[in-house]
């Protein structure tokens, strides 16, 4: 797992991965071979059975800014929520539709 900060110093592009399986996830990663083992690591064991598969693709710049989640009852866009995290590993959940 890698640290936020050390992919900000460092200059690393950060990536938003939105997988749809039934529910909606959004991942923040490196790559989207980091976003989907941290998906099939976090995810699959539960629901293995029951899954069909999962569609994945990267959140382009417009929707960082048009995608809306609900932060404790105040909509916001991705790019801002990616910007009020403070768990600061990489990769993880910043949003779903479980929780």
């Amino acid at each position: 797992m890698e640290k936020l900060e050390d992919a900000i110093t460092e200059a690393i592009p950060l990536h938003v991965y939105f997988f749809e399986d039934g529910e909606n996830h959004w991942i923040l990663a490196l790559n989207e071979q980091q976003a989907c083992d941290y998906y099939e690591k976090e995810y699959n064991p539960d629901f293995a059975e029951e899954m069909d598969g999962y569609d994945v693709h990267q959140v382009t710049e417009e929707e960082l800014d048009s995608t809306k989640i609900d932060d404790e009852g105040e909509m916001i866009s991705l790019r801002e929520l990616v910007g009020r995290l403070t768990d600061r590993s990489i990769p993880q959940v910043i949003a779903s539709s479980i929780y």
